[in-house]
């Protein structure tokens, strides 16, 4: 990860102000309230698949309400789209705290799973759609139960 500072607008996170700055604080603040992929997304820089789960686990219901309504103009399989496409998935017929619970029993988990492979930067989107779809659906069948990878 670079450490950069900047300031924020749509999304939370727009352009650096002073490239040679480190912000490290900043950055964990984006981490934390699941900005990263909009971040690096801004900045022009690779968007690991990662940083769609860590999206999807950490971004308040009313980012991903946004995210969800986005028309995708890159490639189906880019982190951008897979991430719209799954934001899609995890608000669409859920109030908030529906979304928050999905969150904190399923996409917190995922995500700590994911950070915690040797090569987390070797996940692909394809990978992650397909987890997070597949969790979903369980999580569709059976609310409120901890779904399995």
């Amino acid at each position: 990860m670079r450490f950069r500072r900047g300031h924020r607008g749509v999304g939370g996170f727009i352009a650096d102000r002073d490239p040679d700055a480190v912000g490290l604080v900043e950055e964990v603040e984006d981490f934390l309230a699941g900005r990263t992929a909009f971040r690096l997304a801004m900045l022009g820089d690779a968007v690991p698949a990662w940083t769609v789960v860590n999206s999807l686990a950490h971004a308040e219901p009313s980012v991903l309400r946004i995210v969800a309504k986005e028309h995708v103009e890159h490639h189906p399989s880019s982190p951008t789209a897979t991430l719209a496409q799954l934001a899609r998935a995890v608000v669409e017929g859920r109030a908030d705290r529906e979304v928050r619970a999905l969150q904190r029993t399923l996409l917190i988990p995922l995500e700590l799973g994911v950070l915690n492979t040797v090569r987390c930067d070797r996940v692909t989107n394809a990978q992650v759609e397909a987890v997070v779809v597949a969790m979903l659906e369980q999580w569709r069948r059976s609310p409120g139960a901890t779904p399995t990878t």
